[in-house]
């Protein structure tokens, strides 16, 4: 599915940034404060798990190198951790640019 998202090809699968949630949660609320709690929930949730992947920039990015330290027995390189983590959070502000365009061009 990520690979289909990525070379454009049609997918059921919809990335959305703040501007696309914002949109969709002004639809939910219509429904009703019961969906748009649960919509909130989930959000929290679906957060919460991106948050815990083994990016480096992310939690699970931390987690990811005291893992390797634990393995290794001695801890990573900081400079070496540090490059590594800019290098990712650069690719994470470039996604969040780019699900930011999706969203405003779908608005329209």
């Amino acid at each position: 599915a990520i690979s289909n998202i990525v070379k454009g090809r049609p997918t059921n699968v919809q990335v959305m940034g703040p501007v696309g949630i914002f949109s969709l949660s002004a639809e939910i609320l219509k429904l009703g404060t019961k969906y748009f709690l649960l919509f909130l929930s989930l959000i929290s949730i679906y957060v919460a798990l991106f948050n815990i992947l083994p990016i480096p920039a992310l939690d699970g990015g931390k987690l990811l190198f005291l893992g390797i330290e634990k393995f290794k027995g001695k801890p990573v390189n900081p400079k070496i951790e540090q490059n590594i983590t800019a290098v990712f959070f650069a690719l994470l502000v470039v996604l969040a640019i780019w699900v930011t365009i999706k969203d405003i061009t779908r608005l329209f």
